[in-house]
């Protein structure tokens, strides 16, 4: 029984562990944007797809931004991949982002700005994952959003727009580890427990 217990207090810590030693992932939009402005039909980025929508229009694009913008949404773009007007490159009324994982993962990091119509008003909220979030302080420059949001594998998660007009400055997230790989890890640290024992006898 004691080695069991041990067993149960060591598979605690490993599962522990296993959280804690999935590598934080921060992307920042606005740098991307930054070393090469244009639309995207889907955006792919390591571990992470990102399309564009906007109500009316059959096509939207993931438009990223340069000097001090970020991820946005372009309803028209060129065939140099450029947003057309070029001033319809932010969320706005009736558009949103659309970003799938390919595993579970834990954003605890969502900033926004609205540096190009001159930052967010008191109150600026946006629609994250289908709740509205107040955005907090400053009223200009990068505002980050209230909370974390788990998003499963292949799942859409939206943010877009509810009262202002906006870029995805920066994400951060972790990769949460499968429930499976958990329980396989259990039924392996039983199992060698069961071992122990019996070569104890």
């Amino acid at each position: 029984m004691k080695r069991l217990t041990s067993a149960a207090t060591a598979l605690v810590l490993m599962s522990a562990s296993a959280l804690a030693s999935a590598a934080p992932v921060t992307i920042n939009f606005a740098d991307i944007a930054n070393a090469g402005e244009r639309g995207w039909s889907t955006l792919v980025l390591p571990g992470i797809s990102i399309t564009g929508t906007a109500v009316g229009s059959p096509s939207a694009f993931a438009y990223l931004d340069a000097g001090k913008g970020g991820l946005g949404v372009c309803k028209i773009i060129t065939s140099a991949n450029q947003c057309n007007p070029g001033n319809d490159d932010n969320v706005t009324v009736g558009e949103a982002l659309r970003l799938v994982f390919t595993s579970n993962v834990l954003i605890d990091g969502l900033w926004f700005n609205n540096n190009h119509d001159g930052g967010f008003a008191s109150g600026a909220k946006i629609n994250i994952g289908g709740t509205e979030n107040t955005l907090g302080s400053p009223v200009s420059g990068t505002a980050k959003a209230m909370g974390t949001f788990a998003v499963n594998a292949g799942t859409e998660f939206t943010i877009a727009y509810k009262n202002t007009q906006f870029y995805l400055e920066k994400m951060s997230y972790t990769e949460v580890p499968e429930p499976t790989s958990l329980a396989l890890l259990a039924l392996g640290l039983l199992g060698v427990a069961g071992v122990s024992r019996r070569a104890k006898r």
